[in-house]
């Protein structure tokens, strides 16, 4: 269930925090600061934008950060695409330019921690301010107010929704374009029953490389016989070399077809 990514299409503007490289493999653990990521409250618009609260432990492992529910979640679906959710994201610094073309068919992954046991799924946002359009990747949860370690395939599935004024199913050349040209991520945390009040931890923010590109084999060259005619596969020429004669005593021109 899409709660919130309508609504983020309206504040598709990036915190004001340093850039972070982009080039895949990503891997933020938050082990020494913040690394530049803030929190917002989706109503439409940021309404509480800065930078997240960093603690130095109790990750997992290590340092993490934290934020606190501030909004209530009545204008949730099924009020409908665009209506005030208030939901609470953890939104990353603006990602340089490139994108993240080289994470597709690799995997997302994050750990969440809930001081309420989880009563919706989390979210995953790719987004593209240039393009006011956004992929919504739908992370099941689990209850129990532990870290769960979440993942999501990055790759087109019915996990995935292409979002512009609307939200469809992500087509393969939807979710490859919108990646080449993402420049923030958000996360949903906002997974507990409860309207406000509830504490959120985030760590271990994992994007991987999708697969290599398959190596082409160089075709070996291989003789065909035929009556007439000898081909070589790949385009190089298998030649026949011509019969030594003993009863010839100077060079003699024989037509051969190949």
């Amino acid at each position: 269930m899409i709660r919130g990514a309508a609504g983020l299409l309206a504040m598709t503007a990036v915190l004001a925090l340093p850039a972070i490289a982009s080039a895949s493999p990503i891997s933020q653990t938050f082990d020494t600061g913040n690394q530049g990521w803030g929190v917002s409250q989706n109503s439409g618009q940021i309404v509480d934008a800065g930078p997240t609260d960093w603690i130095g432990s109790g990750g997992n492992p290590g340092g993490h950060l934290t934020a606190t529910d501030t909004g209530a979640d009545s204008g949730c679906a099924p009020a409908g695409p665009g209506s005030p959710c208030n939901i609470l994201y953890f939104e990353s610094p603006p990602l340089v330019v490139g994108g993240l073309a080289g994470n597709y068919g690799g995997t997302a992954s994050y750990d969440l921690r809930s001081s309420v046991s989880p009563g919706f799924a989390s979210e995953l946002i790719i987004g593209s301010t240039s393009k006011g359009a956004l992929l919504s990747g739908v992370v099941p949860e689990t209850a129990g107010t532990t870290y769960h370690h979440l993942s999501i395939p990055l790759i087109e599935s019915s996990a995935w929704q292409f979002c512009t004024t609307s939200c469809v199913p992500a087509s393969q050349a939807q979710f490859k374009a919108l990646l080449a040209v993402a420049d923030f991520i958000s996360i949903d945390a906002d997974v507990a029953p409860s309207d406000t009040g509830e504490t959120y931890d985030l760590d271990n923010v994992t994007l991987t490389d999708g697969p290599p590109a398959p190596i082409k084999k160089k075709k070996k060259c291989k003789k065909r016989k035929k009556a007439k005619r000898r081909a070589a596969v790949a385009g190089k020429k298998c030649k026949k070399k011509p019969k030594k004669r003993a009863s010839v005593t100077s060079p003699r021109t024989e037509n051969r077809e190949f």
